[in-house]
């Protein structure tokens, strides 16, 4: 069984800053020895912020300087060292700043919120 981050002959991990065939090793990446690789990262057990900090928000697309108007209760802003960057629990990841403007507007009309909201999870 090759490595959940092995696609199309390149690394995705979500622990590398862009997708790389640099890291490919035989028997590694496309075997069961993926376990061993220092960027693979399995299920984490928790349920903090520390969750989804580990997923790196990229500089240029993820990070505010300021922090964002809160008001979906979906939206999880996180401080880190050059400013904020919101994790949306519904998409189950960092937000871009154009969609965090879009969130700050009118979560309301936000597709997977509604889809929560319907499901009664939230």
């Amino acid at each position: 069984m090759p490595c959940p981050y092995f696609k199309g002959g390149k690394c995705t991990s979500p622990l590398l800053g862009s997708l790389t065939t640099d890291m490919y090793e035989r028997g590694k990446c496309d075997g069961e020895g993926y376990k061993n690789c220092r960027y693979y990262k399995g299920a984490t057990a928790s349920l903090g912020t520390e969750a989804f900090v580990e997923k790196k928000p990229d500089p240029l697309l993820n990070i505010l300087e300021k922090p964002p108007k809160e008001g979906c209760p979906l939206m999880k802003t996180i401080r880190i060292e050059r400013g904020y960057a919101v994790y949306c629990e519904g998409f189950g990841r960092f937000l871009t700043r154009f969609e965090i403007s879009l969130c700050e507007q009118d979560h309301n009309r936000c597709p997977i919120r509604k889809l929560i909201m319907e499901q009664g999870t939230l």
